[in-house]
């Protein structure tokens, strides 16, 4: 929220309405001056501001999992595990995207959970319930001491990251200005980069 906390900080005569949402829907028709998606999923029709630099998710475990249960070398080894899996907003479980050289897989897995907030996917597998498939930077502490371990990080592959977004056929009002100008701001040069290489 640093970005959202110095807006308010400098703008305290403007109301900001924030709604979150899993689901994708219209900001036109819903009467908002802007939204966040990822960068593929932004419509080609709008003008996109990168937030972040790429992004990465990670299959990960706990060492005693590992231990316990093996360590994938390829993601039909996954089969034989149990995950943690997310529900989304239209119900169905969301199935992992895994790719390498070309070869991309869409894996539907074992379940041995199944959740709908990040916070509790994330301590699930710490708590060793499971194999997860998290954002990497959601998990930089637990990757950096070694709480969590990633596999099979030849097939995750970056991609684009998320992007504030908002229509180019309209008026751009002073408040929304405010914002884009101050995302430049605070996104210095070389801030957008690769994640970070992790070992297998």
């Amino acid at each position: 929220m640093t970005l959202i906390g110095e807006y308010v900080r400098r703008y305290p005569q403007v109301r900001v309405d924030i709604v979150s949402e899993s689901r994708m829907i219209d900001i036109v028709g819903g009467g908002f001056d802007a939204g966040i998606r990822l960068a593929e999923s932004v419509p080609q029709d709008m003008i996109a501001v990168p937030l972040t630099g790429d992004l990465r998710m990670l299959v990960v475990a706990t060492p005693e999992y590992l231990k316990l249960h093996g360590t994938p070398r390829h993601p039909r080894d996954l089969l034989g595990h149990q995950s943690i899996g997310r529900r989304m907003s239209h119900g169905g479980i969301y199935q992992w995207e895994l790719e390498r050289d070309g070869e991309k897989l869409r894996m539907d897995l074992p379940v041995r959970m199944v959740l709908n907030e990040l916070p509790l996917i994330k301590e699930a597998v710490l708590q060793g319930h499971g194999i997860g498939f998290i954002s990497e930077r959601y998990i930089e502490s637990e990757l950096d001491s070694g709480a969590l371990v990633p596999v099979l990080t030849p097939w995750c592959q970056p991609f684009g990251g998320l992007r504030l977004y908002y229509p180019g056929h309209r008026f751009v009002p002073a408040r929304l200005r405010a914002l884009i100008e101050l995302v430049h701001e605070l996104r210095p040069a070389g801030a957008v980069r690769m994640p970070k290489k992790r070992r297998p």
